[in-house]
């Protein structure tokens, strides 16, 4: 388990000082001694949606790490991928403060299709290819994931049930 002050890992996910402030704010950042576990908090902001903004500490980065700008994606299409994912993950945290998770399941697969649709109609406008060996965004993992694990929908209700602010 590396260690590394909050400078380095903002350094490190390519994000600014106020996000790293953010992040501790909503309890993403896992701290031991007033360091940042790199592992564990990759892992946490992956449960919420906000890992793939960087992806080079994590080892299921999509792509290899400096094939391109942070996460190896092209800069719009991870920003894109970090917007869609982040947003379903806000998105399902309120919708399980009012709802019950048997009813923002099917909500939530609607939302991140939907919204994962339209990432990629922005990519194939602006003409950004995919990458090689890839016949289309579509069939890139950051758009083809499955709806959120059993592990995120635990983590999803546990937020939502903290009334963690988002």
């Amino acid at each position: 388990m590396p260690l590394v002050s909050q400078a380095e890992f903002a350094r490190l996910h390519n994000v600014s000082r106020k996000t790293i402030t953010t992040w501790k704010k909503r309890g993403y950042l896992r701290l031991s001694g007033g360091q940042v576990d790199v592992e564990a908090t990759n892992d946490a902001l992956e449960l919420v949606g906000r890992y793939r903004v960087v992806g080079v500490t994590h080892p299921s980065s999509p792509l290899p790490a400096g094939s391109s700008k942070g996460n190896g994606l092209p800069e719009m299409a991870g920003a894109l991928s970090a917007m869609v994912d982040g947003c379903v993950s806000d998105a399902s945290i309120v919708m399980l403060r009012h709802l019950p998770p048997a009813k923002v399941r099917p909500l939530v697969a609607e939302l991140l299709a939907s919204a994962r649709r339209g990432a990629i109609e922005i990519l194939d406008e602006d003409g950004i290819d995919p990458p090689p060996g890839l016949a289309s965004w579509a069939d890139h993992s950051v758009f083809s994931s499955t709806v959120p694990t059993e592990d995120e929908w635990t983590e999803a209700a546990q937020l939502a049930k903290a009334r963690v602010p988002l």
